[in-house]
């Protein structure tokens, strides 16, 4: 609820200005996803399922870019995972997406599995790119 309310530590490092999806809005993009048979019911229920998603233009491109974001105190594996597995699918409706998670701490197996998923890192002190 705090990342939704006051936004998520350093996430202008990946996009800018950084605009919250509000649930009509998710819902709205994909049921038109849905209608023109890119996404199944399932698929769009599971994107839903996304901690936060946020919308922007990529920071370096000026790329149009969603941010699927799993939140967790200490991010996991599992939330790595889930995070790229939302985008993927997300990424299926026609729009660009990026992975992230944020929390207090990435756990130290979250950390290696994060660049090769392409998921950003979020914690209230840093933001680490897949790249890095």
């Amino acid at each position: 609820m705090r990342y939704a309310l006051r936004g998520v530590p350093s996430i202008t490092r990946a996009i800018r200005p950084p605009v919250l999806l509000l649930t009509g809005e998710l819902e709205a993009l994909l049921e038109d996803a849905e209608t023109r048979g890119l996404l199944s019911d399932a698929e769009s229920e599971e994107i839903s399922l996304a901690d936060l998603v946020i919308h922007g233009r990529q920071r370096g491109t000026g790329t149009d870019v969603y941010l699927v974001i799993e939140i967790s105190l200490g991010g996991g594996i599992e939330d790595v995972q889930r995070a790229a597995n939302r985008t993927v699918l997300l990424a299926k409706a026609g729009v660009h997406a990026i992975p992230a998670v944020a929390g207090e701490w990435v756990t130290p197996d979250a950390r290696r599995l994060a660049p090769g998923l392409g998921v950003w890192q979020f914690t209230p002190s840093r933001a680490v790119p897949p790249t890095a």
